[in-house]
């Protein structure tokens, strides 16, 4: 063996002897419950300033199975458990979405934006925004911004949102347009109006 490749062999062996592997602590926050719970967090959480997380059940909540927004709150000074509640249970109204299986973002007012992979008035999936509640209340406030329509606009989409500068909101639909998915711009309203474009 040349003496270079064995030097390399060497050195490696010698590395691999003194390095210490870490082992990662893996601690679970919350246990989701079947039936009066939401069901399937299949996706990315986000955090906001407090530390409070918060994401998307594909199924469960109550009715037909639809998915849910949740929080996970941390727990207070001297305790271990961390509270979850749910904010949003889908399926609540005619052209609600359903099934969110995308994470959610959030824009500086705390205004939480995703999508739903089935629903909308056209049952093509949904692009949702869920409102904190103003002073004195406890309910957030959920508002479908845009039904898909299948082809050849947008179908299913599955992927979560990005917010422009501009306040824009862009994502991804697995189909329509042409057969095979489409990317899209969701425009807020112009002063005085309030329908996104």
């Amino acid at each position: 063996m040349p003496r270079l490749l064995v030097g390399i062999v060497t050195g490696l062996a010698a590395l691999l002897a003194n390095s210490t592997v870490e082992a990662a602590t893996e601690t679970v926050l919350y246990r989701f419950m079947p039936g009066t719970d939401g069901e399937f967090p299949s996706a990315s959480l986000i955090m906001d300033k407090s530390g409070i997380l918060y994401g998307t059940t594909t199924e469960g909540g109550h009715g037909p199975l639809p998915g849910t927004v949740f929080k996970l709150t941390p727990p207070a000074k001297g305790k271990s458990a961390w509270t979850e509640k749910l904010l949003y249970t889908f399926g609540n109204h005619v052209g609600d979405g359903v099934h969110p299986y995308a994470g959610l973002i959030a824009d500086d007012a705390g205004v939480l934006y995703g999508t739903t992979e089935q629903g909308g008035i056209s049952g093509h999936g949904a692009v949702f925004r869920l409102t904190p509640p103003g002073p004195g209340k406890t309910a957030w406030t959920e508002k479908p911004h845009y039904s898909f329509k299948g082809k050849p606009d947008g179908d299913a989409p599955v992927a979560g949102l990005t917010i422009g500068a501009d306040g824009a909101l862009y994502g991804t639909t697995q189909y329509g347009g042409s057969g095979f998915g489409t990317a899209f711009r969701l425009t807020p309203p112009a002063a005085g109006q309030t329908r996104w474009s």
